[in-house]
């Protein structure tokens, strides 16, 4: 696909460090042999990303001591954390169609017998390579190429952790899915996951993805590198909320895309809170007409962590309608990149293409780069971005303060309101409130350090 905005990684021949092996276990059964390895082989073979790379420029991959982390698998997952611990991050499943717990040290799964008679495949990674040989097979590596970045190839090759949601033809679900993916924390640990999301034509299906972290052994440096695969056939419809709160050792890079067909919809909730350093990719191809996506995301920065957002909305197909928009606020000194695209392909006329990032600066020590881009190949069209950075108002502050409420909750009433835009995308009031819940807590420890700075 044509795109000034992303560079082909260059291939130099540049020697692989790290403990990683595709070990054989991995290739012996696997319909994947011939993915895995020749995703390998382009690991091998790719040269990691620096700030030469347009799309990894505001990206310091530096501090990041590569050359110490190994690849979790085998004897060593018992290792991490026994898998009956792993009853602590169950949630109330009595809302959930099915649930799902992924993680280095086990698997934890509950699924409705009913959506399963109905053909509905809800399981993990490696499960699913076992059971579904065929459909794993034809679907890994469809929407999201190993060749996108040396982190996707190796995670293309390395991945035995993340999850296969499957929703058969006209099957529409009433309830939603959970999957929380676990990875592993402290020890110079690395996981890798792989997520295939495929919903067939006239099927419907509301998933809600959250990444974290197990306890950490240690407070050294963490790795996670992910695949995210989603399709929707005709007339499909997914409502997927995803929120990443890994700790705050972990390093993530993440490669994340969907497809979506002719007459589908789409409503994606992406939520950054954890994390030192994030480097994300979320596109979205839209390939058949009248299809409609709609991105909403938000992230809340603290201490020095740094998280770089890259958005693609590819229109490439007519009467295709997508519309992003992100909301940040940074605090203390960290740093925050959202950078967005909006591509229309020759033949996609009547496109609605709309893209909008919005940002709080809340100390004088935090940074925030808000970058919107179009590239337009077709007539009639309606395509616009914008992008502000900016503080918070101080006429609603002193509003607020007016009627006695202190600075410190005054702004957190405007950053609740704040993000308020951005979840209305989800229609279900629990994930709201607890998503609500997620950015009050996060900001909460901010007040509280900065208050013990100033009485200090």
């Amino acid at each position: 696909m044509a795109n000034a905005k992303r560079n082909t990684t260059q291939i130099d021949n540049h020697e692989f460090p790290g403990r990683f092996r595709l070990v054989q276990e991995m290739l012996a059964v696997s319909p994947l042999q011939t993915y895995r390895r020749s995703a390998w082989e382009l690991a091998e073979q790719l040269s990691f990303p620096s700030k030469k790379d347009e799309a990894w420029r505001w990206v310091d991959l530096s501090e990041l001591n590569f050359a110490e982390l190994r690849q979790v698998n085998g004897s060593a997952r018992t290792a991490v954390l026994a898998a009956d611990k792993l009853e602590s991050f169950i949630r109330n499943e009595k809302s959930y169609l099915g649930s799902l717990i992924v993680s280095p040290a086990g698997v934890i799964r509950q699924v409705d017998a009913q959506a399963e008679h109905a053909g509905v495949i809800f399981t993990d990674f490696r499960t699913a390579e076992k059971e579904y040989p065929e459909l794993v097979a034809k679907f890994a590596g469809s929407v999201v190429k190993p060749d996108e970045s040396k982190f996707a190839a190796m995670t293309a090759a390395l991945a035995e952790d993340g999850f296969l949601l499957y929703v058969p033809t006209n099957c529409r679900l009433e309830k939603p899915f959970l999957v929380q993916i676990l990875a592993a924390a402290g020890n110079h640990q690395a996981t890798f996951t792989h997520t295939l999301i495929w919903l067939e034509a006239g099927a419907s299906a509301d998933l809600e993805l959250a990444f974290g972290s197990l306890p950490a052994g240690s407070a050294s440096q963490t790795f996670h590198s992910g695949i995210v695969e989603v399709h929707l056939d005709d007339e499909a419809v997914l409502n997927l909320t995803e929120i990443q709160e890994f700790d705050h050792q972990v390093w993530n890079i993440t490669h994340e895309r969907a497809q979506v067909g002719r007459n589908t919809r789409l409503a994606w909730l992406y939520g950054a809170l954890g994390t030192h350093l994030s480097k994300n990719f979320v596109d979205i191809d839209l390939l058949g007409r009248d299809a409609e996506v709609q991105v909403k995301g938000f992230y809340l920065t603290d201490d020095k962590q740094h998280i770089d957002l890259d958005t693609q909305q590819n229109h490439l197909a007519a009467r295709t309608t997508s519309n992003l928009l992100f909301k940040g606020a940074v605090t203390e000194s960290s740093a925050a990149v959202w950078e967005g695209m909006i591509y229309v392909a020759p033949t996609a006329m009547q496109t609605d293409g709309y893209q909008s990032s919005r940002n709080l600066v809340l100390s004088r020590s935090a940074k925030v780069n808000a970058i919107p881009g179009l590239e337009i190949l077709a007539d009639d069209v309606r395509c616009s971005h914008g992008a502000t950075v900016g503080k918070i108002d101080e006429e609603e502050l002193f509003y607020l303060q007016a009627r006695g409420i202190p600075l410190l909750d005054a702004e957190q009433l405007i950053l609740e309101g704040f993000f308020g835009e951005v979840l209305e995308l989800t229609p279900d009031e629990a994930i709201k409130e607890d998503l609500k819940s997620k950015i009050s807590k996060k900001f909460a420890e901010v007040r509280s350090r900065r208050e013990h700075t100033e009485v200090g």
